[in-house]
């Protein structure tokens, strides 16, 4: 968040106290977390401050980051590094709640696969909460999105989208060509999420800008 650290650090606190109230309204209990895409540890730096008793996870495709992490936030706190293709070294049924924040906007394939290996890491009943761009994101933001300036300027989009903003299709990918993995951003039609990603979870809620400029879907592993 550039020099804006201190609300980078709140708002890390904000995602992790939503995480644990929507679990707890949704009767699952959570002893085990897994932040898929942790970044500098934004979120999970704050779970053993509000709840020393659940085991913390994190990772991410970015070494640096990882290595930070594990340097500087405290020993209840594992991280690791992730690759591109869905395959997490974590048990199977071994985890009570696996979030991603700003991690399906970016990916333009295995969608489902990765879907499916957060399916198998969660116990039954386990929450998912994933966060994803929607054809609502992409008709409301304005110049001041943090997002607007890499699709906006993207040398063919008004090839990849209509007049009014909107786009043909269930899903809407905007690629830089680049050598590294997640230079794109990717839109999903909320239709297609509820009926495609319903195959794969419940789906018990759909947050729109939650808290900010992502939707949140909020998922159950079914018993």
């Amino acid at each position: 968040s550039g020099p804006h650290h201190f609300a980078y650090w709140a708002s890390g606190f904000r995602d992790a106290s939503n995480l644990l109230e929507a679990a707890k309204n949704h009767g699952t209990e959570i002893s085990s977390y897994l932040d898929l895409g942790c970044a500098s540890g934004r979120v999970i730096r704050h779970l053993p401050h509000i709840d020393p008793s659940i085991d913390t996870w994190g990772c991410d495709i970015n070494r640096l980051h990882v290595e930070w992490c594990n340097l500087n936030l405290g020993p209840e706190i594992k991280v690791f590094q992730n690759h591109s293709i869905p395959n997490l070294p974590m048990a199977d049924n071994s985890l009570d709640m696996i979030s991603a924040f700003s991690v399906f906007s970016h990916i333009e394939a295995f969608e489902t696969a990765w879907l499916m290996e957060m399916r198998r890491i969660l116990r039954p009943g386990g929450i998912a909460w994933i966060t994803v761009h929607s054809e609502h994101t992409l008709a409301d933001m304005t110049e001041d999105w943090p997002l607007w300036r890499p699709v906006m300027s993207h040398p063919e989009i008004y090839n990849l989208i209509n007049q009014d903003r909107t786009f043909d299709g269930n899903r809407l990918t905007v690629r830089w060509q680049t050598d590294g993995s997640y230079s794109s951003n990717v839109f999903y039609k909320q239709d297609y999420l509820k009926k495609v990603w319903g195959k794969f979870f419940e789906v018990l809620e759909v947050r729109r800008q939650f808290p900010q400029y992502q939707d949140a879907m909020i998922l159950r592993k079914r018993e």
